[in-house]
């Protein structure tokens, strides 16, 4: 079994503390001068195969001197258990692609899906890269085109599933540039191969309840799969001007469930109709997992809604919500997804940190230079053994140009399907790739492996917008994480888990602690604000300590134990 220190961290309704020192080694997979990875959701870009070899995609373009960008395509580089390859510098495909999702395919393959779109010049519908051999040999290219009149869909999202992955499911919208389809200008339509994408058993399938008489249209980017489970498969909807929306099959996509964990207080809701002065909202970048009985978990950035017509809301809200099948949609009021909501009932789980712990957020500005506007965003959540990985992107203080604040990728995780979160880890604290912009991170775990890769930008903000700094030179980064996955392998997990316990719960004057602890192991107890109240040193190997806690205010806390490899947390009520 292996040994540390142990922390016992109470804080009323949410645990925080924050792992600054903590260095995670970074490696360069690969370049490009094409900045924009979405407008809002990030699909998935990383996978970890049965046998440790992993992939990763994202949009790739070197010629910015031209005005279409003419050789963007998709970036490919693959990790064969020791070494990844080289650089890619060329596109794999053809012709003009982007926003690339990757998944297995077959015994041993793998699937690409991109979209041909090209600053209002559109080709014909989403290109299909697939190979039998992953990591090697020629691609063989098709495509699916959208309905007649709407050819052009655009902004893939694309997941397999079924025996040796054959089946091949696939998200897109129809181009808003075109003309309506069955009343939308931006439908969602769904695609369906049940043989590894050589056919299409469902094609431009337009749900019954995303259509017209629901919404004016869903806009691209800002939906997403979660990995699937066997037969049962789901993705999320949402954006500041509809429903937050869970949808959700059991049978492989023959029939849908919708679940709206939020429901847009405006009806139809457009930019015309908007003449409130606030509404909190999803701002179109999320993420969903599921976990090993099949419920969905989502975590989602939050953005406010104004009307610039009339007034004006300067700073963007800062916050990542989490919901569960188990929990009660959110109300559908303005301010149930205000931060402080969220905090109150225990729903938020990432926001930006208070680095130099003075109590306030030091930014320099507060700029929303993406298509999801948040402070905090750009989830991406995945599940292994009902334990929860969570990234995300936040503007972090005391890391600045002097102009903008820089992003860096936060990490937490929880070990009890969400019913209680760790701590946050900085992926780029320090000096190396902390005075970088931090982007667009896309997490895999598979049995034992979790990893990550993200995009490193020189400066803050996107040199596709065209204003906010030129064309330079970003990294796709890749991070191991695999000392951070929690395994029923590991077996000193295992027995440090079910020998950790709190009683009596509740409690008033009186907290035992039992587990194993060791000589020189630190029993610490914190508030909600961090600051450390008290702080005991085992002298001797023990199974039970005692933890005088008189002057504690009644309410639920979270008493946490933090070993060198794991975190774990319980729940207890102080009623003083």
């Amino acid at each position: 079994m292996k040994h540390g220190v142990i922390c016992v961290i109470i804080v009323g309704l949410l645990s925080f503390s924050i792992s600054y020192g903590q260095y995670f080694q970074k490696e360069t997979i690969g370049l490009t001068l094409y900045d924009l990875q979405t407008n809002g959701s990030m699909q998935n870009r990383f996978w970890i195969h049965e046998d440790g070899t992993r992939a990763a995609v994202w949009t790739m373009g070197f010629d910015y001197q031209n005005q279409f960008q003419s050789d963007r395509g998709t970036g490919y580089n693959y990790f064969d258990g020791t070494n990844w390859m080289d650089y890619p510098t060329e596109r794999i495909e053809d012709g003009r692609t982007g926003w690339p999702s990757y998944a297995p395919l077959g015994i041993n393959g793998e699937i690409i899906v991109t979209h041909m779109a090209a600053y209002g010049v559109l080709d014909t519908g989403l290109i299909i890269s697939t190979r039998d051999q992953k990591g090697e040999g020629d691609w063989i290219f098709s495509n699916i085109t959208g309905p007649p009149g709407n050819e052009d869909i655009i902004w893939p999202r694309m997941i397999t599933n079924g025996p040796s992955n054959q089946n091949v499911h696939v998200l897109a919208v129809t181009s808003p540039s075109g003309i309506p389809y069955q009343g939308q200008y931006s439908a969602l339509l769904y695609y369906l191969s049940t043989d590894a994408g050589q056919s299409w058993d469902i094609e431009h399938y337009l749900f019954p309840e995303l259509n017209s008489n629901f919404y004016v249209d869903i806009p691209g980017d800002m939906y997403n799969w979660a990995n699937p489970l066997g037969d049962t498969i789901a993705f999320v909807i949402g954006n500041k001007l509809t429903d937050l929306i869970l949808m959700k099959s059991f049978d492989n996509g023959s029939t849908w469930q919708k679940t709206v964990v939020w429901e847009h207080p405006i009806p139809f809701c457009t930019s015309s109709t908007i003449t409130w002065d606030s509404i909190y909202c999803c701002d179109g970048s999320s993420s969903l997992a599921l976990d090993s009985q099949g419920n969905a978990h989502l975590v989602f950035g939050i953005d406010i809604l104004w009307y610039a017509g009339g007034w004006f809301w300067p700073d963007p809200p800062d916050g990542l919500a989490y919901w569960n099948e188990t929990m009660p949609s959110f109300n559908g009021s303005a301010y149930a997804l205000h931060p402080d909501s969220l905090m109150e009932s225990g729903n938020l789980v990432g926001w930006s940190q208070d680095i130099n712990n003075n109590g306030q957020l030091d930014y320099i500005s507060y700029p929303a230079r993406y298509g999801a506007a948040g402070i905090s965003n750009m989830p991406s959540l995945v599940c292994q053994y009902d334990n929860l990985y969570l990234a995300y992107s936040s503007i972090t203080e005391t890391y600045d140009n002097g102009i903008w604040d820089f992003r860096h990728i936060w990490f937490r995780r929880s070990t009890d399907n969400g019913e209680t979160w760790g701590e946050f880890y900085d992926i780029n604290g320090g000096l190396i790739g902390g005075f970088e912009e931090n982007v667009f991170p896309s997490l895999s775990v598979n049995g034992d492996h979790l990893g990550l890769i993200f995009q490193q930008d020189p400066d803050p903000g996107l040199a596709v917008n065209g204003v906010q700094h030129p064309y330079i030179e970003n990294q796709i980064k890749y991070v191991n994480l695999d000392d951070y996955v929690f395994s029923p392998t590991r077996v000193d997990e295992i027995i440090q888990v079910s020998h950790f316990n709190v009683f009596p719960n509740p409690t008033s004057k009186n907290l035992f602690v039992s587990g194993d602890f060791y000589p020189h192991d630190v029993i610490k107890v914190f508030d909600v604000s961090g600051k450390l109240h008290l702080k005991h040193r085992i002298n001797r190997q023990r199974n039970e300590s005692l933890l005088d806690i008189n002057n504690f205010s009644s309410g639920m806390f979270l008493v946490k134990i933090t070993t060198k490899d794991k975190v774990i947390t319980k729940k207890v009520i102080i009623e003083n």
